[in-house]
């Protein structure tokens, strides 16, 4: 069954439909860079939390990692300073992870971003 992959952009980060998102799954990973604060004060969900400190981890987590859903919020200025083939091997492999495996992710890149926005883009 093919997943769903969706990448989003907001100016800030949406806690209603992050809720919403944590709530859609029973498990779920929840991930995170710097320059995003969440007060997870009152919410109860089985979702495993981590921080991302850099696109290569990011990239071994999502290719490492079991198929729960992937919920990951991104700051601007943090892809904005990636390499463009990290994010162009990001992208793919988010792409075929969501294909193949059937796991469902959502990149949300919160701030203003341009310059990466083709590539974020998926195709299906």
């Amino acid at each position: 069954m093919i997943g769903h992959l969706e990448v989003f952009q907001t100016p800030k980060i949406d806690e209603n439909r992050l809720k919403d998102l944590l709530e859609k799954y029973y498990s779920s990973h929840f991930l995170i860079s710097d320059g995003i604060m969440i007060d997870f004060r009152g919410w109860n969900f089985n979702t495993k939390i981590q921080r991302i400190l850099t696109v290569y981890q990011l990239k071994r987590i999502l290719m490492e990692a079991d198929d729960m859903p992937f919920i990951i919020s991104v700051a601007a200025e943090i892809v904005n300073s990636w390499p463009v083939k990290d994010i162009v091997s990001l992208s793919e492999i988010m792409q075929i992870k969501s294909y193949y495996r059937g796991c469902d992710i959502y990149f949300n890149v919160v701030g203003n971003y341009n310059f990466y926005n083709f590539i974020l883009r998926p195709v299906r």
